[in-house]
């Protein structure tokens, strides 16, 4: 007997991706079992994902109010007598979150979740966050992230769209497949050169909508915008949703500063460091 569970993770619907992808339901068809490693979105995602298989899931770090409240930080299951837990992997607390990120370097990431399964007994880890599929052996702890749907952030593409399906034996044998699901590719998972570091791990399933001199001014705007940061992120999001539906390929900070002039809600020093930073391209 093998029990056979689809994963999925990082589907941010409908903020960042408008659906479940039309090819899960078809990769999914004959799991026993579905896990969802967060940030979710809204509910309804389970209830579709439900319609394929039981569905348990897990709270992100970026999720909806619902969803928070609703799904637990981690899940434990046993199933054949294995452990699996079942965790986004972020750090709870922001501060800490902020600043793990700070290290590029994949040791510190995939020691801290190994250690994670080690305190529940689980043999095997599976989570998100990262938005890089993977599958590896760590500390004894079976590390597996199933990839994402939607993208990282408002001024990213996640330009592989993947998802995991986890077979478990009668016999305690274990086998992963990761599947593209815009190619159909089935054991697709990207060659991770583990001693680059993260980033670079990221370059191959995601990249900026941006240049990384408007990245940067963004990144200072989101700094300026303070309390106000969720109105620039709608604006720069009616942006990104128009690179996600293929209608264009960059955004261009003329743009944000279009989306941000038709809702005038944010602090004139806001509009000024754009108009500022864009005289500034213009005339060079």
């Amino acid at each position: 007997m093998t029990v056979q569970i689809g994963i999925i993770s990082d589907t941010h619907i409908p903020r960042r991706w408008d659906k479940i992808p039309d090819a899960v339901p078809k990769v999914f068809k004959d799991v026993d079992l579905i896990l969802h490693a967060g940030d979710v979105g809204k509910l309804w995602v389970l209830d579709e994902l439900g319609k394929i298989a039981p569905t348990i899931a897990v709270h992100g770090n970026d999720e909806t109010d619902e969803a928070r409240l609703s799904l637990p930080y981690q899940q434990l299951l046993i199933i054949g007598g294995i452990r699996i837990l079942l965790c986004h992997s972020h750090i709870p607390d922001r501060v800490q979150e902020l600043a793990s990120r700070k290290d590029d370097a994949w040791t510190d990431k995939l020691k801290r979740r190994a250690k994670q399964a080690q305190a529940a007994g689980a043999g095997i880890y599976i989570f998100g966050h990262t938005h890089v599929p993977m599958v590896k052996q760590e500390d004894g702890v079976l590390l597996l992230n199933p990839g994402a749907i939607a993208s990282g952030n408002s001024i990213l593409r996640q330009t592989v769209q993947s998802v995991a399906l986890l077979s478990l034996s009668a016999a305690g044998d274990i086998s992963v497949e990761h599947i593209a699901l815009s190619t159909g590719d089935r054991g697709h998972i990207p060659n991770i050169d583990w001693a680059s570091g993260f980033r670079s791990a990221f370059a191959n399933v995601s990249e900026y909508l941006v240049s990384q001199d408007d990245k940067a001014t963004i990144e200072a705007a989101y700094n300026v915008a303070g309390d106000d940061w969720p109105v620039l992120d709608e604006a720069i999001l009616r942006c990104a949703w128009r690179c996600w539906r293929g209608q264009q390929h960059r955004i261009t900070l003329d743009e944000i500063v279009g989306e941000l002039e038709r809702d005038q809600p944010l602090p004139a020093v806001l509009l000024d460091m754009f108009h500022r930073v864009i005289f500034r391209e213009n005339s060079t």
